[in-house]
């Protein structure tokens, strides 16, 4: 067992606040690479079903979009962390405002501001259906993680109700470790779904997939004659 943070220490509190802040960050910024990745092959999936489909197109629009995506990814990441300080909710509130930022960048040729503004507009066209997938594609990961350490939390209080001790730790083994690999299923699984709700949302607003399609930058997606988008 490895005790990361306690109150009566200040320094060992800080770094242990330190460290899961930055797993979370790592963490959401895999995820949001994943999901930038995957839209492109979805969208071409789509659109030339019969046609093979590579993953170096979807790196090809990535490195093409890679400032304004890593800038955005920056804010979004930095802004959910800080939101979540305060009592979580902030921190959940922007971050499904922003589900959808990651597609956005790489699909549209938008700048960062202007991109967190489409992902907002993206959202509330269907604010249902972007929570629940959205609190699937964060659930799944943290699952896969909480499977893979025991956690032990440790939080008490002095006779005057005051903070007298808080504690955590994480301990794992070569069982647990396995666990880690359901990334492999879920990291794909989740970008697919926010593949599938980015283009939902842009038919929500009139929007077909073979206008999605055109927005790929460095991608030459062969039309179909008998497909037909509304």
């Amino acid at each position: 067992m490895l005790t990361v943070a306690d109150l009566t220490s200040w320094f060992p509190y800080s770094v242990g606040v330190g460290l899961v802040l930055a797993m979370v960050a790592a963490n959401l910024s895999a995820y949001f690479v994943t999901s930038a990745a995957v839209v492109p092959l979805v969208v071409r999936a789509i659109v030339a079903p019969l046609q093979p489909v590579h993953a170096s197109a979807a790196w090809t629009v990535i490195r093409r979009r890679w400032r304004p995506f890593a800038l955005a990814t920056v804010v979004v990441v930095t802004a959910t962390l800080l939101g979540s300080l305060f009592l979580i909710v902030p921190g959940l509130l922007f971050a499904f405002a922003h589900a959808l930022y990651a597609p956005v960048v790489v699909m549209e040729e938008l700048s960062v501001l202007a991109a967190l503004r489409r992902a907002r507009e993206l959202a509330r066209r269907t604010p249902t259906t972007v929570l629940i997938i959205s609190a699937l594609q964060f659930a799944l990961p943290v699952l896969v993680l909480f499977a893979s350490f025991d956690v032990d939390l440790t939080f008490k209080l002095d006779e005057h109700w005051q903070p007298k001790e808080f504690g955590f730790g994480f301990a794992t083994s070569g069982t647990l470790v396995w666990y880690q690999l359901l990334n492999i299923v879920v990291t794909p699984l989740t970008g697919t779904m926010t593949a599938l709700l980015y283009l939902k949302t842009c038919h929500a607003g009139g929007e077909s997939v073979q206008d999605a399609a055109e927005r790929l930058a460095g991608v030459d997606v062969p039309r179909s004659r008998w497909q037909r988008f509304s």
